[in-house]
């Protein structure tokens, strides 16, 4: 009898540890499940986050460097109002220090680029007025992803006086004194939200976890809207007789 019950313990002692074990592998897979997506996600955050501040350092770069080229362009020509071609040319080379030498920014025309996206330049030109509220007098917008020297960058322009919308600007406390003026420069990039959805907003910019978002610029006198990936805004005051009240002339002495 005390044999049999001794043998019976042994079994039931045998079943328990078992039982244990398996629970304890079970623990070890359930712990384990939870803590790989979680540590892949951390990975993939501490790759994306300095890429993504990379980006961002370098469009801030874009744009300082197309004031200082809009400032300085036509300080040597007789005539230093800022043309159409000047805009143009400025809007290719702002990207240099993103896109790099060469026709990397280009998607057609002999352009090597294979990415559904490339830089845009938008210029308002303010002036104030005697209750404060600025006026904006003209609007200019070029994109140069789609062609294969600056001179061919796609160029949009229209004049007439609109107020300027505190309410849904990026400056809504922005006053300027009477007479004075100023130009908003904005940059970034842009394409169709079909071909960058279609490729990837997250590819487009080699990052895995971070999902770039998108301004929606409302075009106040050319119409229409732009999505514009890693946006970037400056406002400044220009040089004197660098820009007219009306949209810069197609080329120096002539009309537009």
């Amino acid at each position: 009898m005390a044999t049999g019950l001794a043998r019976l313990r042994q079994k039931l002692k045998k079943a328990f540890a078992s039982d244990r074990r398996r629970e304890k592998d079970g623990a070890i897979l359930m712990e384990f499940a939870i803590a790989v997506p979680v540590l892949a996600a951390l990975l993939y955050y501490v790759h994306d986050l300095p890429k993504y501040e990379h980006i961002r350092s370098k469009t801030k770069l874009c744009i300082h460097c197309a004031v200082n080229m809009l400032q300085n362009i036509s300080q040597n020509s007789k005539d230093k109002r800022v043309t159409m071609q000047d805009i143009k040319r400025i809007s290719c080379a702002a990207f240099l220090p993103y896109f790099g030498p060469g026709t990397k920014q280009y998607q057609g025309g002999g352009g090597t680029a294979s990415i559904p996206y490339g830089g845009v330049v938008r210029l308002r030109y303010l002036e104030g007025r005697s209750n404060g509220i600025p006026m904006v007098l003209w609007e200019a917008v070029c994109t140069a992803n789609t062609v294969s020297k600056p001179s061919d960058a796609s160029y949009s322009d229209a004049a007439g006086s609109i107020p300027y919308n505190r309410k849904t600007d990026m400056y809504p406390g922005l006053s300027v004194h009477e007479g004075e003026a100023r130009i908003i420069l904005e940059i970034g990039f842009t394409g169709t939200l079909e071909e960058i959805g279609n490729y990837g907003s997250r590819r487009c910019w080699g990052l895995h976890a971070l999902t770039p978002g998108y301004k929606k610029l409302e075009m106040t006198h050319i119409g229409g809207s732009r999505e514009i990936w890693f946006h970037r805004a400056i406002i400044f005051s220009p040089k004197p007789n660098l820009f007219d009240d009306s949209t810069p002339s197609s080329s120096k002495g002539g009309g537009k």
